[in-house]
């Protein structure tokens, strides 16, 4: 399972309504870019990133110390580490621009950070990113409520990954 499902299947819910819009299931503490994208135009943007960690606790520290960072456990059974570099409000909405993420212990030597890019559709990006010369790492997988993702590193190998969101 991929770390935003873990993250997600470990998450409460609760109501609110951005932008005047009548939907009213969000994931608690998650980070708002996925949260105001279910309503709203896909700008392909970057909207979350995750770092991997060898030695959480030490890493989780260095960017709070040095970019004032607030960074929390997730509650739940799994190890993620939600990171505000923007503020949020009672709604975890961001109350001014930026991208908030993730961070989690290392999952093999070779775990490097991820940013996470919106798509309107997983498919045909996937299909766009092969034509253009990257490649997928991790296919098309569901995030529960959310949407769909993929993995892909571009023509010099870095990675990224795309989120199509839940049109609700």
């Amino acid at each position: 399972m991929d770390h935003i499902s873990k993250v997600l299947d470990t998450r409460s819910q609760t109501s609110y309504r951005p932008n005047g819009f009548s939907h009213s299931e969000s994931f608690i503490g998650f980070p708002s870019e996925f949260t105001w994208m279910m309503f709203e135009m896909v700008d392909h943007t970057l909207i979350h990133f995750e770092i991997p960690a060898d030695n959480v606790e030490k890493l989780r520290s260095f960017y709070a110390e040095l970019f004032g960072w607030k960074i929390e456990k997730t509650p739940g059974p799994m190890d993620y580490w939600i990171i505000q570099t923007v503020p949020v409000d009672e709604k975890g909405m961001t109350v001014r621009p930026g991208v908030n993420g993730g961070m989690m212990k290392k999952q093999h030597p070779e775990h490097k950070p991820t940013n996470y890019i919106a798509v309107e559709s997983v498919d045909d990006y996937v299909k766009k990113i092969e034509t253009l010369g990257g490649k997928i790492t991790v296919p098309k997988m569901e995030v529960p409520g959310v949407g769909w993702w993929a993995m892909a590193i571009d023509p010099e190998g870095n990675q990224f990954a795309i989120l199509e969101t839940v049109k609700h």
